[in-house]
């Protein structure tokens, strides 16, 4: 079990000003480890034969903005005084024998002075190792928004992909690609209507650019060496 009181989201390894922290900030997280360990439980691949190993977590964060002035919260808030965020997970793996499982869901909550914004998402991670070296798995990802701030409200991607591990994870080749079922291409509504396109919640790692029509595919493809 972990307990901080801290300064805010975007806010660690820095000396923060009155401007860009929090008036408070509370975030915790409890794991429990079901069966095997936590070292067993550090990867998400499962070799043939290993034993079963499960965990189950939570966490949660609480802050409120500085009086008067803005708080530094996650890519996509609002910065606004007298601002309330809450954020919540919950995540559970289990794994042995060639299978494993991972799953997650995750909600943020914004309450400032120009309305309410309230976003989830959840994934889903299933994986099949039937000899030492090659490896499947099948990824689900949602993320949902309850209000108006963009639109589309819902987007949803499947991920195909091949592990071939030729030293374990010091030398790994991945191979998959990126589904996105509906447009991933928002945009943000404001009072005189749409004000620009948002290339929707999406990062660099995912390899989509965003579109207005569903069906965008990537495929990747990535070589690991540790050493």
């Amino acid at each position: 079990f972990y307990l901080d009181f801290g300064n805010g989201f975007g806010t660690g390894g820095t000396s923060g000003t009155p401007k860009d922290t929090a008036e408070y900030a509370l975030t915790s997280r409890i794991n429990r480890v079901i069966e095997g360990s936590k070292a067993d439980l550090a990867e998400y691949t499962s070799r043939p034969g290993s034993a079963t190993s499960a965990q189950i977590g939570a966490a949660a964060h609480y802050q409120e903005s500085e009086r008067g002035a803005g708080t530094i919260c996650p890519p996509a808030t609002p910065v606004f005084p007298n601002t309330k965020f809450f954020a919540a997970t919950a995540d559970g793996q289990i794994k042995g024998g060639g299978f494993g499982l991972f799953v997650a869901g995750v909600g943020q909550f914004v309450d400032s002075p120009i309305g309410n914004t309230s976003i989830y998402g959840v994934t889903a991670q299933g994986s099949w190792r039937w000899d030492e070296a090659p490896e499947v798995f099948v990824k689900y990802d949602g993320i949902y928004t309850s209000n108006d701030l963009f639109r589309p409200e819902n987007y949803n991607f499947i991920t195909f992909g091949f592990n071939n591990y030729f030293a374990g994870q010091a030398a790994k080749l991945t191979i998959d690609t990126v589904v996105a079922l509906n447009a991933t291409q928002a945009s943000i509504k404001s009072a005189d209507g749409e004000n620009g396109a948002l290339p929707g919640l999406l990062n660099a790692g995912t390899g989509l650019n965003g579109s207005g029509k569903a069906g965008e595919v990537a495929v990747r493809a990535q070589f690991q060496l540790l050493f």
